[in-house]
């Protein structure tokens, strides 16, 4: 493991990981539901942690970032869209 990726523990993030291990961990935090808007703050502050809020969340880049790191973890059956709820997607690991 290269010196930028190192990790003080499992459960810690790390702004060089992978997007989709970013989003992973962050998933792993919450319960059945996830809020997507939650899941992307979340993504943002780990991602751009020295950056101001305001333009952290409306990155058009962090955006992208994320929807494509979602629809990875979708891909790989974590998760799936909520037919009761849009705005949130369901865990199916746990």
């Amino acid at each position: 493991m290269c010196t930028c990726c190192h990790l003080t523990s499992i459960e810690s993030i790390s702004d060089s990981l992978p997007d989709v291990c970013i989003a992973y961990k962050l998933h792993r935090e919450c319960g059945k539901h996830i809020n997507l808007y939650d899941w992307l703050q979340a993504f943002a502050a780990v991602v751009l942690p020295d950056a101001d809020d305001e333009y952290r969340y409306q990155d058009i880049n962090i955006q992208v970032r994320f929807t494509r790191a979602v629809s990875e973890l979708q891909f790989l059956g974590f998760i799936k869209s909520s037919k009761r709820k849009t705005d949130h997607v369901m865990r199916l690991t746990w």
